[in-house]
Formats: structure tokens, C-alpha cells, sequence
């Protein structure tokens, strides 16, 4: 028998829905926040003053911008907006 712990991915078509809709509405702040460069504490606050960033939409935004930073070389960029987004996810 296959004993793999198996985890149910979201719905995809429930995450894509609103999506783009969310990143054309909230680039700004995504940007902004992904440019906070190792202050916990300006983090915390952004993450405060602007909740949309505690969203499915906005995590799954960091992660593939995480990888089509690294894809371009921008290792350092894509270090920042990894921590970043752990931030978001702990």
C-alpha cells in the first residue's frame, strides 16, 4: 500500500479566479513590500496596514516572482522577496 502523506492542493480553478484581477489591484503594494530589505518590524507593520497581503493570491505572486527572478539571475532580488514572503507565510 502506498503510505505517502497525502496533501490536497487548492482548487485551482477557485485560485486562479480573481487572481489577476488581485495583482493588477494590489501591484503596488506587492512591489513595495517585496522591497523591504530585512526589517522585521517595517514587515510586520506593512503586512498591518495593508492585510490583501495575507491572501493565497498574494503568496502564490511572491513564489512565482521568486522564480522568474532567479530564471533572469537576480539571485539577490530573489533572496529578498523569499524572505519576505516567509514572513507572509510564519
Amino acid at each position: 500500500t502506498d503510505t505517502k502523506l497525502k496533501v490536497a492542493a487548492s482548487d485551482e480553478a477557485q485560485f486562479m479566479d480573481g487572481y489577476e484581477a488581485f495583482i493588477k489591484a494590489n501591484q503596488h503594494i506587492l512591489d513595495e513590500y517585496a522591497s523591504i530589505d530585512e526589517e522585521d518590524e517595517r514587515s510586520e507593520q506593512y503586512i498591518l496596514d495593508h492585510t490583501q497581503l495575507l491572501s493565497e493570491h498574494a503568496t502564490g505572486y511572491y513564489l512565482i516572482h521568486c522564480i522568474n527572478l532567479q530564471a533572469e539571475g537576480k539571485t539577490r532580488q530573489m533572496r529578498k522577496t523569499a524572505r519576505q514572503y516567509l514572513l507572509l507565510t510564519y
